[in-house]
Parts: structure tokens; C-alpha cells; sequence
């Protein structure tokens, strides 16, 4: 319906002129009056909208009618009325009386509507008691838009929409699950039983925290709990009871926990997923296909088979066999990967086992009074190093001519104990054996032949190479003088001196000692404090020494590297043989290769693994066999160890790529304190002993 307000024309007889006068909202029409008889009359009124039909005989004595159109605000307020449809009726004489219903017609074509009412949905409504009442037995002619009534009494009349008396809804309850939907349709309906189907609909939840429903009556499961959703229509409301179930299954709500996040290899945790629906609640039931895996980090084991626990958890064992870092726990169910935060499981090292435990000789062969290196390296069953102290390790020698005494043992604190095992009478070879806390040892033994006398062989030095020089360390010579192959580059002011140290792996007990005061700049050192000039002609280089740092040895912050050997081909460092670690963490053994003049690459270096570290105020042997690389081929080698275990190894180095020169030229001991300008914290030092280099197999 669309329509504007009319102003009302009328003759002194009260007769309409033929056309409305369009006029503003303030300007409402003059009353008008009409003769009525009680013969009966039609008087049509406001151009035709209302029309009042006396009938013969219908009221007691000729009388006048009134007629006035109302403005807003001066009848009841409805969202339901019609723009401009309110008539004010009156009669006179005051004794006038209605005898028979009289029936009174508005027209509502041009008028406006209220919104989502409809023109069949209309009936002629008359104030009573302040409010608008339908008026019984009202029609709506929607042809001719026109409502009508009879009525046996005058007043405010007005066209207003049918009201909604009730409310159907549809389902009368509802039981979702929690991540779930349902519909709510809803249908308001007048008093005659017909549908009003633009009349507005608002749904609302008594708890959004169950159950949340949109503005189109969708109700979504949130939370299992209960709820009350309320559908209103005008002043019409139903109330639908609401219950929220656990939802179908969440791979990524469903969580997945451990026992323990560490577990010694050989023990177990227990691997638990528990089901979640879409909304994070546990389900209660079982039922589902679950599986377990871990993966990454160094840590391994092994998942036993998936128990479902029939209440919304299943679970699995898992067994530490390999310690390392942490590896993370997986899960699926029904083959739906598990995204939730998922757990790590770190497996430590087991008690230790004398049957997996191992014992090694720093060298297979000493002279009679020399000195080798006994060392047990503890592990667990599955034959992970064990990485603390604590164990009672003691060594004994037996079998064999060959005899000689063994010191204490030490432990090491990292899982190896030690012990000096000095040869005393030459023979065949003595087995070496060991016991923790008394039980003996049975992994494979190493031996021990002590011979007449001399140098101690390496354990291993290729065979068939030429001994250039051990540099025992058993006087100060003079600067620039030579000793033993070595040349020395400085005075013993710069901070190398020899010192005798009781303690030292090779008889007799003296060692080259280099002295970092407090203060002093990290990357400086004595540099090249002694060099080995090896010729022209090797290809192939055995280097073997011993190191010990202080007990307070800080390691540089910055770099964090610790040079002890140089090594070139042509005119350039080629190989760092050195060590690393900041402040006072760990230290570990390390060798890099190095960019050199004619354009070879650095194409490996390596760091030992965290059980082979440098114990500060220990003893360490280290051994390096270099090979250089052919002319246009990275076929060089490099291998090493520390303490008799193979460190790295490597065959594919490109040391240099100059077509001739392919030897090793010069080795300098160079102990320099890290790099990056740094300085010393409090005086450290770093100590040498029977520096040995082989060459020309």
C-alpha cells in the first residue's frame, strides 16, 4: 500500500467536493457533519474512505453525524495501525439512540501500511478503554481494500492489522549436538487461525554458552548442558526446552598427553589421547580407531599397541631405547592426523650395564715406563653413553708377561672414569679389565705390551709412516733455536714456557704451557709459538698431541673458538685443528677446513657429539691423519680422533685447487685464546705435552 495523507473539502451541506486537497500532516480536516434519518441513509465521507450505513429503522430520531479525521498522537500508538485510516465518529442529538447496528467502511488502498502487514491481514479496530480492539464480525474486502464492521455505538475508529494471538513453533524441544545444528521454524497466526507470515520473529538463548541460536532460528550446539530457546512475535512467545549432546570427534580439539616428559631408556610412558568434540568436550564413550607414533630429535623407542579405555581415552606404552633430544608424540584417529599441541618425550641414558660398558687404551703398545690412558665409558643396556659420574669403576690388568701398576681412577664426570696405567716389565700382551661397583666388565677387552723401552706407538697412526719428530717438552731451548724438527718462534716472554706437571700422560712429567693472563684480548695468542716446517714432498700427515686446559678455563664468548694447530699447504692456513665452546658450558673437539689462496673451499667441518667433550683439567689425546687432495680432485681425507674414539671422517676434501703443491708444508702449534676481541676473565691456561708428527708412509 502506498498512499499520502488528504485533506477533507466539504459543502455547508457536508458533502465531499469531487477531488481531495493534498495537504501537510499539521493540516487535517474540519469536522463534518452529515444528517441522518432514521429511514436510513449511506453518507460516504474523506473522499470516499469512510462510509457510514444507517439502516431503516436503525436508530430512535433524526440526528447529525460528525466525522473527523485524527491526527498521530491522538489515538493509542500501534505498530499495527494505518497511516491515516483513525475517524473520530460522533452523533447528535444526545438522546439519539442506535437501534440497529450500523455498519461503518474504511478504505485503505491509499494509505500506508504498517510494515510486514499485509492487505488481507486488515480489520476495522475501534478504541476502547485506550487501547484498539478488532471490532467483531469485521470483514476485509481486499478487491475493493476496504474493511467494515458493524457497530452499535460511535467512537475512534482506525484500520489496524490483525494481531498475532499465536505462535506455532516448530520442533516443540530440540536435542543437538555440540557442534551441531537445528531449525526452528515459527508461525504467527491472527485470531481467526490464519498465518501472518511477514510478521517479525526474534529467537533468544537463555545460555549462549549451550546452545547460541541466529536471527533466523538456527540453533547451534555449543556446549553439552541445557538451554532455553524463546521464539516471540509481537506479544506472542513459545519457549523451546533445548539440549545440547557431546559432538562426533575433533582431531583438533583432541588432545593427546604423556606420563612424563623424560623416561631413562628402558622405562616407559604412558601415551594417552583423550576425544574431544568440535566444542573441546571429552567424549565418554569409546570406540574409535586410534594410533601412536613418535618422530624427531635423537630420541627413539618403541609404541605398543592402542588400548581404548571405553571412556572417550585410549592409550599406549612407550619404551625408551636410544637417549638424545626430544621426539614429539603423535596421534591419529580413524587415520585424522591429531593437530592439537602435541607433547615430547625425552629418553635420558638407562643404569649403566657392564655388559654394554666399554673399555679402551689410549694406545695399544707403551714402553717400559711410559704411560697410557685407561678409560671406561659407562652405558646402559641399549647402549647409550651414560653422561654423569657416580659410578665406583675400578681398573686391573691380568694375563700375559707384560706387567705395569695402575693409578686411581678419576671420574670424568661425563660418563667415562680414567685411570694412568704406567708399563713396568716388557712381555706379551696384559688384558685390561674394569668392574662398576665390583661387577667385572664383559664387553670385548682391549691389551696392553709393554716393551723394552722408547716412544710409545699411537693407536692410531697409519702403519708404514715415517716419524718426523715427538716433542717431548723436556727443556726451554733458546728463541729461534730448533729442537727435535721444531723451530721456535719466540722467547719464552710471550707466554709459552715449560713447566713440570706431575700429572702429565708421557714420562718425563713436563709440558709446554701457554698463559692467558687477565685482560688479555681474545684472537690474540703466541702465535706460532713453535713451527714444524715438514718439506715439500708430503702428502700425508699424522698429527698426535696431548692437551689439557685449566680447570677455570671460561672459553671466548664471541666466537668461541680455541685454536691449538695451523696447518698449510702453499703459504696459507688450510686446517684448524681446535676446540669450541662460550663461557663455561661444555667444551668439544672440532677441525675445519679453511678457504686458501688459490680458491679452495671450506666443504666440512664437525663438532664431536655431546657425549665426546674436553674435561677441563683432564688429559685428552687427539690424533689427526690428513691426505691431500690430487690435483683437480676433492679426493682428500680427513680423519681424527680424541682419546682413541673416532671423531670425524671425511673423503671428499677439496684442500687445495692450485694444479701443483698438493703437500703439506708446514704444521705450527698455535694456542690462541678465541676471537671476536673478547678478553680473558681471570688468567687461564692451556697445556701441551709430546707433540708428535709422522709423515711419508
Amino acid at each position: 500500500m502506498s498512499f499520502s495523507r488528504r485533506c477533507l473539502t466539504v459543502s455547508a451541506l457536508g458533502i465531499l467536493a469531487a477531488a481531495p486537497t493534498v495537504c501537510s500532516s499539521s493540516e487535517w480536516p474540519a469536522a463534518q457533519a452529515f444528517d441522518i434519518h432514521t429511514t436510513g441513509d449511506t453518507v460516504s465521507l474523506a473522499g470516499g474512505l469512510i462510509t457510514i450505513i444507517v439502516p431503516p429503522a436503525g436508530i430512535s430520531e433524526d440526528g447529525n453525524v460528525t466525522v473527523r479525521a485524527l491526527p498521530a498522537g491522538s489515538v493509542p500508538a500501534s505498530p499495527l495501525l494505518v497511516d491515516g485510516s483513525p475517524y473520530e465518529v460522533t452523533v447528535t442529538p444526545a438522546t439519539l439512540q442506535v437501534l440497529k447496528p450500523i455498519t461503518v467502511q474504511i478504505k485503505y488502498g491509499s494509505l500506508a501500511g504498517p510494515p510486514g502487514v499485509r492487505g488481507p491481514e486488515l480489520r476495522l479496530n475501534k478504541v476502547v478503554g485506550g487501547a484498539w480492539q478488532p471490532l467483531a464480525g469485521g470483514t476485509n474486502d481486499s478487491g475493493s481494500a476496504m474493511v467494515a464492521a458493524a457497530v452499535t455505538g460511535f467512537g475512534d475508529f482506525g484500520v489496524l492489522g490483525l494481531p498475532v494471538v499465536s505462535l506455532v513453533v516448530n520442533p516443540l524441544a530440540i536435542s543437538v549436538a555440540a557442534g551441531a545444528t537445528r531449525s526452528i521454524s515459527a508461525t504467527p497466526k491472527d485470531s481467526l487461525g490464519n498465518t501472518l507470515p511477514n510478521r517479525a520473529v526474534t529467537y533468544n538463548s537463555s545460555d549462549i554458552t549451550k546452545a547460541a541460536v541466529s536471527a533466523a532460528g538456527v540453533v547451534t550446539g555449543v556446549a553439552p548442558g541445557t538451554a532455553t530457546i524463546t521464539v516471540t512475535s509481537e506479544s506472542r512467545s513459545a519457549q523451546i526446552p533445548t539440549t545440547i549432546t557431546p559432538g562426533g570427534v575433533s582431531p583438533s580439539q583432541s588432545t593427546i598427553a604423556v606420563s612424563s616428559g623424560t623416561v631413562a631408556s628402558g622405562g616407559t610412558v604412558t601415551l594417552t589421547l583423550q576425544a574431544k568434540d568440535a566444542s573441546g568436550t571429552n567424549l565418554t564413550t569409546g570406540g574409535l580407531t586410534v594410533g601412536f607414533t613418535v618422530s624427531g630429535g635423537v630420541s627413539a623407542g618403541t609404541v605398543g599397541a592402542t588400548t581404548d579405555r571405553a571412556n572417550g581415552t585410549y592409550t599406549a606404552v612407550f619404551t625408551g631405547t636410544t637417549a638424545g633430544t626430544a621426539t614429539t608424540v603423535h596421534a591419529t584417529i580413524s587415520g585424522a592426523v591429531v593437530t592439537s599441541t602435541l607433547p615430547t618425550i625425552t629418553v635420558t641414558p638407562g643404569a649403566v650395564s657392564t655388559s654394554r660398558s666399554t673399555v679402551a687404551v689410549s694406545a695399544g703398545t707403551v714402553g717400559s715406563g711410559g704411560t697410557v690412558i685407561l678409560t671406561l665409558r659407562a652405558k646402559d643396556a641399549n647402549g647409550n653413553n651414560l653422561t654423569t659420574g657416580g659410578l665406583a669403576v675400578g681398573f686391573t690388568v691380568s694375563g700375559g708377561t707384560s706387567t705395569g701398576t695402575v693409578g686411581a681412577t678419576t671420574d670424568q664426570a661425563n660418563g667415562t672414569y680414567t685411570a694412568v696405567f704406567t708399563g713396568t716389565t716388557a712381555g706379551t700382551a696384559t688384558t685390561v679389565h674394569a668392574t662398576i661397583g665390583g661387577v667385572a666388565v664383559t664387553s670385548p677387552l682391549p691389551t696392553l705390551t709393554v716393551t723394552s723401552g722408547g716412544t710409545a706407538t699411537w693407536p692410531n697412526e697409519p702403519p708404514g709412516f715415517t716419524r718426523f719428530t715427538e716433542r717431548a717438552f723436556n727443556t726451554e731451548p733458546p728463541n729461534g733455536a730448533a729442537e727435535d724438527g721444531w723451530t721456535y718462534e719466540y722467547p719464552p716472554s710471550s707466554g709459552v714456557t715449560i713447566v713440570s706437571d706431575p700429572t702429565a700422560p708421557k714420562s718425563p712429567p713436563y709440558v709446554g704451557q701457554s698463559l692467558f693472563p687477565t685482560g688479555f684480548v681474545a684472537g690474540a695468542g703466541p702465535t706460532d709459538a713453535e713451527r714444524y716446517l715438514t718439506g715439500t714432498s708430503n702428502t700425508q700427515l699424522y698429527l698426535a698431541f696431548w692437551l689439557k686446559v685449566s680447570p677455570n678455563w671460561y672459553g671466548e664468548v664471541n666466537s668461541g673458538t680455541n685454536k691449538i694447530f695451523f696447518i698449510w699447504i702453499h703459504n696459507a692456513p688450510t686446517v684448524y685443528v681446535k676446540y669450541e665452546g662460550s663461557g663455561n658450558g661444555p667444551l668439544y673437539p672440532a677441525i675445519s677446513t679453511q678457504t686458501t689462496p688459490d680458491g679452495g673451499v671450506d666443504p666440512w667441518s664437525a663438532n664431536a657429539n655431546s657425549t665426546q667433550q674436553i674435561v677441563r683439567g683432564q688429559w685428552h689425546f687427539w690424533e689427526v691423519l690428513l691426505i691431500c687432495n690430487t690435483a683437480g680432485n676433492a679426493d682428500g681425507t680427513i680423519k681424527w680422533w680424541v682419546d682413541g674414539t673416532l671423531i670425524g671422517s671425511h673423503t671428499n676434501v677439496p684442500f687445495s685447487t692450485a694444479s701443483q703443491g698438493h703437500v703439506w708444508q708446514t704444521v705450527a702449534w698455535n694456542p690462541t685464546y678465541g676471537g671476536g676481541g673478547s678478553t680473558v676473565p681471570a688468567t687461564q691456561w692451556q697445556w701441551m705435552d709430546h707433540v708428535y708428527v709422522s709423515m711419508r708412509p
